[in-house]
């Protein structure tokens, strides 16, 4: 697993930490951090087992990791592929990136209202052509490709 964790919250009672000490089929995961985290947190993520890697943060002073630096941090890690779930802001930066070439997306039959969860604003400079619609249970899951302006 891969976490991306800006500042190195992760709990150091994370089931994703704990779990591959009693289960050896589990992995430790990899936590993907900015140049402004805590060094005693990361100290202590790593004598859990976990590997922390530091990227630089996007340009815009937000403090959110730049996805190109994540990718590349993860591609000298021999991880090619990554699949990626988050809120609305990382798929939004995810999509707003040319790493990325294929779109999943699980259509689910809930409303969305005032409290909801926040939309993905589709970036200009990207489209999506769907690849295949498929039922699953109540849901309803599309693939789709990216392409790219």
């Amino acid at each position: 697993p891969v976490v991306l964790d800006s500042h190195l919250r992760t709990p150091l009672t994370a089931r994703l930490l704990t779990g591959p000490r009693s289960n050896p089929r589990l992995k430790m995961p990899v936590i993907v951090a900015g140049l402004h985290h805590d060094p005693d947190r990361r100290a202590q993520l790593e004598r859990l087992g976990a590997r922390v890697v530091v990227v630089t943060t996007d340009a815009d002073g937000s403090g959110r990791l730049c996805v190109d630096a994540v990718a590349r941090a993860l591609r000298q890690l021999g991880i090619l592929r990554l699949m990626v779930e988050g809120g609305a802001r990382v798929i939004q930066a995810f999509l707003a990136s040319p790493i990325v070439d294929l779109l999943i997306v699980t259509i689910a039959p809930t409303l969305v209202g005032e409290r909801g969860v926040a939309a993905v604003l589709a970036p200009a400079q990207a489209s999506i052509v769907p690849q295949l619609y498929e039922p699953f249970g109540r849901d309803i899951v599309m693939a789709a490709t990216i392409q790219h302006q």
